[in-house]
């Protein structure tokens, strides 16, 4: 999920859509990630065949703002996808593959295959910032670098690495599942998910999902960020979270923000709230 102007856009791991909402979350239009498809509405790929786009991030070129859409990784070459898409009046998406893009990045990282997971994406500035769920990193590039590498024009670049460790239920740690910079701050605001699986494309019982911040000067060390929980099983409510957006900011340190959920085969929910943020306490 990723806010642009008056608009929300909202992708899914299983849909060949790209669905733009207005700010009263009315769905405005539909845009085709896949147009060799010619699918319908209500069209969904099989599990063993989707892209599984997990990460959502949004940065401005001079033609104009410019999504840059992930797969997972989880599996190859199916998930190894990055889809590029130029809003505006010209409306153009093309598609690159990511299967030396992800298969360098294990090499530097030392992630196996089983442990690389993309589900968040944010660019701040020239940065481009990618979150790993099967083991809390991330992952830095230069987006400059990035964005040629995707063109062919130069090699594919090297990473800075930071382990995060995140809160957990039932002893499991939970996981990386979106981002986004709050505005006008040196916050990130995340969300993370605990779900029981023994791996990253089977579905496990979900135990509850959180909430937190971590402050981009600490993006260079080991960090254990502050985290509340949104929702755990004893409150009958286990939401799997699967990305933020700030929508708006009412007053420093107080944010309107969205949620939006993966229900792993039913309906999926979007959710609005408020994140108030002071220096050594916050609420969502």
């Amino acid at each position: 999920m990723a806010v642009v102007g008056d608009f929300i856009y909202v992708v899914g791991d299983n849909s060949p859509w790209l669905f733009k909402l207005d700010s009263n979350f009315i769905l405005v239009e539909r845009i085709a990630l896949f147009p060799e498809l010619d699918a319908s509405h209500d069209f969904i790929f099989p599990k063993k065949d989707k892209p599984d786009l997990e990460a959502m991030t949004v940065y401005q070129s001079e033609n104009g703002p410019v999504l840059l859409i992930f797969g997972s990784g989880t599996k190859s070459p199916q998930r190894d996808v990055c889809i590029e898409v130029t809003l505006g009046e010209s409306l153009r998406v093309r598609h690159y593959s990511l299967v030396a893009f992800y298969t360098t990045l294990r090499a530097h990282t030392g992630l196996l295959t089983e442990e690389l997971n993309i589900e968040g994406a944010e660019v701040i500035g020239d940065e481009l910032l990618l979150f790993n769920r099967g083991v809390n990193l991330i992952i830095r590039y230069s987006l400059s670098d990035f964005l040629r590498y995707l063109n062919g024009e130069q090699v594919c670049p090297v990473p800075q690495i930071t382990r995060i460790t995140l809160p957990k239920i039932d002893g499991i740690e939970s996981g990386f599942s979106g981002a986004a910079l709050l505005p006008d701050s040196q916050l990130i605001v995340f969300v993370a998910s605990v779900e029981n699986t023994s791996n990253w494309i089977d579905d496990g019982e979900v135990l509850g999902s959180f909430i937190g911040i971590l402050p981009l000067n600490q993006l260079n060390q080991s960090a254990a960020p502050e985290c509340v929980l949104v929702s755990n099983k004893e409150e009958h409510r286990e939401l799997k979270v699967e990305s933020v957006a700030v929508f708006a900011t009412n007053e420093a340190g107080c944010y309107d923000v969205l949620l939006v959920t993966d229900s792993d085969g039913a309906q999926s929910e979007l959710l609005t709230g408020s994140l108030v943020y002071t220096d050594t306490t916050s609420v969502a």
